[in-house]
């Protein structure tokens, strides 16, 4: 998928900062060009174009969260999937405030997959650095930044 190899051009273009590459890869890929002009769209299609991107993101995520594990010794696997299972308890409570926060105002249908998106896509992000200067550390080849 064109997207996919898009976000992943980008991470490897900010492998060295991922705070930059979450400036230049989330939403501006996908969901932005998809959206075009804020406005010119009915919220129905701009929200559809958010759970695209949070969906990539979310794909992307469990490649690199694989890749993280594959690297890891029994020990650091247990502690990985400890902090990964925070993380989603994180993640859900966040978007179920915002959720809560919005429910029947008129950016109720784009926000929470916006919010999911960044989340996805800040995670995707983490955990590939974290992955790649694991690797580093090792001796091993690092995965590409972001997916």
């Amino acid at each position: 998928m064109q997207e996919i190899a898009a976000i992943r051009d980008c991470g490897t273009r900010s492998k060295d900062d991922v705070d930059a590459g979450e400036q230049r890869c989330l939403f501006k890929l996908v969901a932005n060009p998809c959206i075009g002009t804020p406005g010119s769209v009915p919220d129905a299609v701009a929200a559809d174009c958010y759970r695209i991107e949070g969906e990539i993101w979310d794909t992307l995520l469990n490649e690199n969260y694989k890749k993280l594990l594959d690297g890891l010794d029994s020990e650091q696997t247990a502690k990985a999937r400890a902090i990964q299972r925070t993380w989603i308890a994180y993640r859900d409570t966040t978007c179920g405030f915002y959720d809560d926060k919005i429910r029947g105002s008129m950016s109720n249908m784009m926000l929470p997959p916006a919010i999911r998106g960044r989340r996805r896509g800040a995670r995707c992000c983490s955990i590939s650095s974290a992955g790649s200067k694991a690797a580093a550390g090792q001796g091993r080849q690092s995965p590409p930044w972001p997916c």
